[in-house]
């Protein structure tokens, strides 16, 4: 005990300094460790956690729920996927139907990067689950779809594309009224897949003159003959004599080449116009009775000579073929000179 009567606590005697080292080091690892090991077990559950939760691209009516990272990259997902699809059509313009929608959940599989993602949702649409589609206007010729085009205006304008384009080699004032469109056009609000959809009004024209009708062309045979034709073709054969003008039909000859069909177009563009030509007038042929030929015989004294003369036609053109041609009226330049031919006695009967 001190002099002034206090206690005095005792220092740690020599035997104790190892005790009191451990101590410490004890509450320092205390310290430390509890907190790391707390950190671990975060990590864990917020690993397990992650794997355990996910964005699901879900396609509504189905089981269909793609995994994908997070939203963000379900987004990324349904864009690429619709983009793939949109064609030439804005994306604004295209719907997924049914829409899929992006929902937290647990993935029943592997998680999906994006471009996996886009190519599960590329073949649910290639297996008809998913649909691509956009709102056309469906052009139809004569009830029968033709074309899809984005709008009404479109079509009007592909339209009247083509009337220039098969008048612009005729002067405007040589046409008469308007050119028209022989087939009956109707145009219907519908929806269609966007590939099909044409914004090209270039590619529209090609494809409305495509041939609905190929064209038929044949090269007479043997035992070939026009009535023969007619059967197996299905057409007549005034037809077939309105194809072929200048051919005798009765008197076909092997190689000849004859058109049965003419290939008809989707869109036939009509116009009329006035042509003037110049072309030769036949000659006339007279004959001249002789007793100085024999029976049967034929003989030119006077070689004929056409005449030339300009007439004036009214001209029905259907796209870049021409179907009539009526004469206005016909200016005579030349005269024609006749052809004299001597003709030998006619034959007797029985000879």
């Amino acid at each position: 005990m001190a002099a002034n009567g206090d206690m005095l606590t005792p220092g740690p005697r020599p035997g104790d300094r190892p005790a009191l080292r451990l101590r410490r080091q004890l509450i320092i690892e205390r310290s430390i460790g509890i907190p790391l090991v707390l950190l671990l077990i975060l990590w864990v559950v917020v690993l397990k956690t992650s794997h355990s939760r996910a964005c699901l691209i879900r396609i509504p009516g189905t089981e269909i729920a793609i995994a994908v990272r997070d939203e963000a990259a379900g987004s990324d997902a349904l864009d690429r996927f619709t983009r793939a699809n949109a064609g030439s059509m804005p994306l604004e313009a295209v719907r997924v139907r049914p829409q899929p929608v992006l929902e937290l959940g647990r993935p029943e599989g592997d998680v999906r990067t994006v471009d996996q993602a886009v190519d599960d949702l590329q073949a649910a649409c290639d297996a008809g689950v998913l649909q691509i589609l956009a709102d056309a206007v469906v052009m139809y010729a004569d009830g029968a779809p033709v074309l899809a085009l984005r709008t009404p205006e479109d079509a009007d304008i592909v339209l009247d594309a083509l009337k220039q384009q098969f008048t612009s080699d005729v002067p405007q004032e040589k046409i008469v009224g308007k050119p028209r469109i022989v087939e009956r056009i109707e145009l219907k609000q519908e929806t269609r897949k966007p590939s099909a959809i044409v914004t090209s009004r270039d590619q529209a024209q090609r494809r409305l003159l495509e041939p609905k009708q190929k064209g038929i062309e044949v090269w007479v045979g043997p035992d070939d003959t026009a009535e023969g034709y007619a059967r197996r073709y299905g057409v007549s054969r005034d037809r077939i004599a309105e194809l072929n003008p200048g051919v005798d039909l009765d008197k076909l000859k092997v190689g000849q080449h004859l058109i049965i069909k003419r290939a008809e177009p989707q869109i036939t563009v009509e116009f009329t116009f006035e042509e003037t030509v110049t072309e030769d007038v036949p000659f006339k042929t007279e004959e001249v009775p002789t007793p100085d030929l024999k029976p049967g015989e034929r003989k030119v004294q006077v070689e004929g000579r056409p005449g030339r003369a300009r007439v004036r036609y009214l001209v029905t053109r259907h796209n870049d073929v021409d179907v009539k041609r009526d004469a206005l009226d016909t200016e005579e330049l030349g005269p024609s000179s006749p052809q004299k031919v001597l003709v030998g006695p006619a034959k007797a009967e029985g000879q």
